[in-house]
């Protein structure tokens, strides 16, 4: 059971061998140490797992590498969501049947300014072709990063008629947006994108939040999760310490500090290769991140 009912949630790294293919072995070892560190679920091939510089063929042969794995499936979430709307059917229909059911769609970026109505054909094409008694959808709500974002009247319209949609990761994050989306129903599930307003969020009726830094974090976040619950008088500061750290990743790519900040933890060089056009931390950017997050309550295992 989750504290609270609250979730928090890994926006998983894609790790790499040498040659840029998917490590699936250190893929497994990933979701194994981000569950271990006490994080309610994992979620696979988002902004944060490169998902758009990996091919529909290698996220299929990922998954089912990673479904022979003994991990609770409830616990790993996808991103099946493409621009095609015939690809993401196939997509979400094969991660169905490796057994995930937790998936994150993104809304169908390139072309700017559609309409609700372009985009509830898009969503409705989807529903209609997938088995939707049998999986949970959360829209990916991410306009700096697709410039096409979901309105409330749409999120409506989809949630009202199909009892697959459960609800929304607003990577945008700001107050407005996120009590507009939680107003929408109190069924409708709402993540915060990131664990800046991770206190206000949940108190506001957030389902949860799911960020980029919980790769690194997890442990800090579960004692704000596990804080809150007992309403100790330390949440306030644990979840301080969580967005200091949030905010020295932040001031470089946050991708490429991630990876670098879990080669360390995890003891694997390879966990900081990116697939261009993302590029790894210079070596000065490594000593400053290295040298700000002593600063905070980060602490290095190695």
């Amino acid at each position: 059971m989750e504290i609270n009912n609250k979730m928090i949630i890994a926006a998983a790294v894609t790790p790499f061998n040498e040659n840029l293919s998917v490590d699936k072995e250190a893929f497994g070892l990933l979701i194994k140490h981000l569950l271990g560190e006490g994080l309610s679920a994992v979620l696979l091939f988002g902004t944060t797992g490169e998902a758009a510089s990996i091919s529909f063929k290698e996220r299929i042969e990922t998954l089912g590498g990673l479904a022979a794995n003994d991990f609770d499936k409830e616990k790993i979430w996808v991103g099946t969501g493409l621009t095609s709307f015939k690809e993401t059917i196939e997509l979400t229909n094969i991660t169905l049947s490796l057994g995930f059911s937790n998936l994150l769609l993104l809304p169908p970026y390139y072309y700017k300014n559609v309409s609700d109505d372009g985009l509830y054909d898009y969503f409705v094409r989807v529903f209609d072709k997938i088995n939707c008694a049998r999986v949970k959808i959360y829209f990916y709500h991410f306009p700096r990063m697709t410039a096409v974002p979901f309105s409330v009247n749409l999120i409506k319209r989809l949630f009202k008629e199909f009892k697959c949609v459960r609800g929304m990761k607003d990577s945008q994050a700001e107050e407005e947006s996120l009590g507009n989306f939680v107003r929408i129903n109190k069924r409708f599930e709402v993540f915060a994108g990131n664990e800046k307003r991770f206190l206000w969020h949940l108190k506001q009726s957030g389902a949860g939040v799911i960020s980029a830094t919980f790769n690194v974090s997890a442990k800090f976040a579960r004692g704000v999760l596990e804080e809150l619950h007992t309403q100790g008088e330390q949440a306030l500061v644990k979840e301080e310490e969580l967005i200091k750290i949030r905010n020295v990743i932040e001031k470089f790519p946050v991708i490429p500090a991630v990876k670098f900040l879990l080669s360390l933890k995890l003891n694997n060089p390879n966990l900081e290769l990116v697939r261009p056009p993302l590029v790894k931390l210079t070596s000065e950017q490594k000593k400053e991140l290295i040298k700000l997050l002593r600063k905070t309550s980060y602490r290095f295992e190695n």
